[in-house]
This record gives C-alpha cells, structure tokens and sequence, in this order.
C-alpha cells in the first residue's frame, strides 16, 4: 500500500513538474512573441496658425510611418500628438507634459521658432528630437539632441538668391518675410547672397504671423520705381500677400519660398500664382522603396504626398532604426547612432546628418504654370 502511495505521489509530482514546464515554456515563447512598444511625441502645429496646414501634412507621414511598423515588424509604435499652434510658449508647455509622461523621444516641431524655444529644455532633460521642417540656421549644432531632416535655410536662400541675379537677372529686390526665426533666416541669408552678388535690396519688410492685411507693406512697395521682383517668405499667408501685390498692379517678378508649393497656398494667390517661382529641396527619386510610399500615401490620404509628408514618415522611420541598433534606446544613444550612420529605405531615399544635425539636398526651382 505504501509502495502505491509512494507511486502515486512521484506520477502527480512527474505531471506537475511537466506541466510547470508546459506553461514555462508556453511563457518564454509569449514573451519572445511579445511586441516591443516604443513611444514617441510629436509636438506640431495642428490648429490655430498659418502653419497648421504644415502640421497636419507632417502628422499624415508619421501615421503611414506607425501603421506599415505595427504591420509588418514585431514591434509597435505609439505616437502622442501634441498641438503647438506654432506658438513658442506652447510648445515648451507640451514638451514638458509628454517629459512628464515618460517621453524621451520626440518629432517636431515645425516652427524654427518653437525649435528654438525649446533647445534649453530638450538638453536639460535629454530628449532626443527630430524636426521635419525647422530650417533656421541658428539651429545649426545648438544641441547633441537635435537634429531635423530638412534643410537649412542657408541652402534654399542661397539657391534662390543666385537664381534671382544669374537667371531671371533680377539687380533691385524687394524682401518681404514673417517675423519669426524662419522668416529672419531667409531674409538674412537672401540679402547677404544678394548683396554679395552686387544685388541691392530696396526694401525688406516684416509682417507678423497671424497678420492677414498687408496693404501698409504694399504702399511702401510702391514707392520704389525701380523695384524689379520681390521675393515672400513665410506660410501660407503669401498666397494673400502676393494676390494683394497683383491687385495692386504692382508688375514685378515674384519669388517665394518652398511653401508656396503647397496646393492651398497657391489657391490663396488665386490667378496672382501664375509665374511665381519658388525654390524647394528635391526628395523626389525613382527607388522602389519611394514609388511605394508614394502609392500607399495615395492610397491612404488621395493625394501625392509633399516633402513634410515624406519627412513626417521618414522620422518615424529614422527613430525606428535608430531605436533598434542602440542597446539601451537612451536619448544619449540614439542622438548618436543618428549622427554617425547614414539611412536609407526612407521616403527621401538614402540620408546622412552632419555633426551639427543637419541634412543636404538638392536644391530645385518650380515655376506656377
């Protein structure tokens, strides 16, 4: 009788130490299945300002950007959107908010002005921050954080200055430009190529963001008989500001900035579009992997998608990579593999940032047919 006690108990003891295995071996293979999170912020202007349209188009690329890693990869990406309104202050308070949640990693802003603002709080609190639009110059090597995958300003202004001078021979200029870091950037740089070039600048005015009525920049304009084009720089305002200095019967060449190429931007211009020309960085390209974003961009949103989509998606992507290669994912370590490796498969095709943070690309010109 004992010696079927003693049986009984060694068989309960074998199948339970069986099943302990089972289920062990049922939870290593749950974790090895097991999607790592990864999270992400996104500060962008969503509403309230001229740039907001820029926001949105940023936003679409990183949800394409999520949606293919959730998809294809064993792993998920959680993005949490703040608004800026492309103000400065607001974009400090939702950098703060997204730190307080644990968020080290972050996309934006699209304000240079916002970048700007928040420079002192990402390198206090070392998030790593990637901006798809930022292009001041003085953003250039501010912080081992920051970098962003547009360009900066100096390429587009240096492009459009020269164009000016050596192609549409263009010697008395008249600038126009938002009052923030973007806006000062271009002017900046343009006059100095200008002037270089023994270009003369007759007048350079400011206006504010959210300003609407430019007859005041306009009346000045007028006064300058000799005035051959003026160049506007700033959002989607200039589609009103150059429809304003077409029904001023003001007959001059009209240059803008890349965002004029937006489609709503040109709408504003109305007819007053025709024959401007603008300088824009190139990302278009006949890789496989661009045709594809192209498509399934189309397919999701119905439209062709513009470098803020590409650069929305690429930075996605950029974390992504990034994120996977370093061993501890800190901000320390991602902010440097990110500088010291080149990427590619991305929207823009193959893309290496410089110590400083910042990226090149081929600078082109389009002209409102």
């Amino acid at each position: 009788m004992k010696m079927k006690i003693s049986i009984i108990v060694a068989l309960i003891a074998t199948l339970a130490l069986g099943s302990c295995n089972f289920f062990q071996q049922k939870e290593n293979q749950k974790n090895s299945n097991k999607k790592e999170v990864i999270k992400i912020g996104a500060i962008l202007p969503l509403t309230g300002t001229n740039m907001d349209v820029y926001g949105e188009k940023v936003k679409k690329g990183m949800l394409l950007a999520q949606n293919e890693i959730d998809n294809n990869t064993n792993d998920s990406i959680i993005i949490l959107f703040q608004d800026t309104h492309g103000i400065p202050k607001d974009g400090i308070t939702v950098t703060t908010y997204l730190k307080l949640r644990g968020i080290n990693i972050l996309v934006g802003p699209v304000s240079s002005s916002v970048a700007e603002a928040i420079l002192p709080y990402i390198n206090k609190e070392k998030i790593f921050t990637i901006s798809p639009a930022a292009s001041s110059p003085r953003l250039s090597g501010r912080s081992i954080y920051f970098v962003r995958n547009w360009p900066s300003d100096i390429a587009e202004a240096t492009a459009i200055a020269n164009y000016m001078i050596d192609s549409s021979r263009v010697n008395n200029l008249g600038i126009i430009y938002v009052n923030n870091d973007y806006g000062i950037g271009l002017n900046n740089e343009i006059q100095k190529v200008f002037k270089a070039k023994g270009g003369n600048i007759l007048i350079s005015e400011k206006y504010d963001l959210k300003a609407t009525d430019f007859k005041n920049i306009i009346n000045k304009l007028k006064r300058f008989k000799d005035l051959q084009a003026i160049y506007v720089g700033g959002y989607k305002e200039i589609g009103m500001i150059i429809k304003q200095i077409k029904e001023a019967n003001i007959n001059v060449k009209i240059f803008a900035c890349s965002n004029f190429n937006d489609p709503e931007t040109q709408s504003l211009a109305s007819v007053a579009a025709k024959g401007v020309v603008y300088a824009l960085p190139e990302f278009y390209n006949n890789s496989n992997f661009f045709n594809n974003f192209v498509l399934n961009f189309k397919n999701k949103y119905g439209y062709t998608p513009s470098l803020f989509e590409a650069n929305g998606y690429d930075a996605v992507k950029i974390i992504y990579q990034s994120y996977k290669k370093t061993v501890n994912h800190t901000p320390q370590e991602i902010a440097k593999y990110v500088k010291m490796n080149k990427f590619s498969n991305l929207a823009v095709g193959t893309l290496k940032f410089d110590a400083s943070g910042d990226v090149s690309m081929p600078i082109i010109f389009k002209k409102v047919k």
